[in-house]
């Protein structure tokens, strides 16, 4: 297990290095590689189900890219069922774009606005601002909010309880 994260590290530390332009492309190729390589670790167990019924129990459970989906209430009720799922040491890894406070200009800004809109046009739900992200972890019984990595966007939260 120590080997693979060692070369997924390393793997990521090369992407940073090359040419800003394709640095997009190349994040999303490092979330499929990074998801790739959960399943060759052991002790990672992928479950299906309905995740508004109930969660399965684990130490950790990772949401990606799945709250922009969804209103606030499924969102509170997806992270308390989470919340009852895990020990009182667990934790939520969310993976999700982060908006922005304020309007912005940038590129990163205009992708998450885009994609904003979309949500909202197509499944009613939004992207979340890091206040909104963490009014919601707090809602949903979690004591500690975290955001442990971004990059153009998306950001690594971690829920705690």
């Amino acid at each position: 297990m120590t080997v693979r994260l060692r070369g997924f590290m390393a793997f990521r530390l090369q992407v940073n290095s090359l040419l800003q332009t394709k640095m997009e492309l190349l994040w999303h190729l490092l979330q499929s590689f990074m998801l790739s390589q959960l399943q060759l670790i052991h002790g990672i167990e992928h479950v299906g189900g309905n995740m508004f019924e109930s969660i399965p129990q684990g130490d950790a459970i990772i949401a990606k890219r799945i709250c922009h989906n969804w209103s606030y209430q499924k969102c509170l009720h997806l992270f308390q069922n989470c919340y009852k799922a895990l020990p009182k040491t667990g934790k939520v890894i969310v993976i999700d774009l982060i908006m922005p406070e304020e309007a912005e200009t940038s590129l990163t800004g205009k992708y998450v606005s885009q994609v904003d809109n979309n949500m909202l046009a197509i499944h009613g739900g939004k992207e979340r601002t890091e206040k909104e992200f963490e009014a919601l972890s707090r809602a949903s019984g979690f004591s500690n909010f975290h955001i442990a990595y971004c990059v153009y966007g998306t950001s690594v939260m971690e829920f705690s309880k």
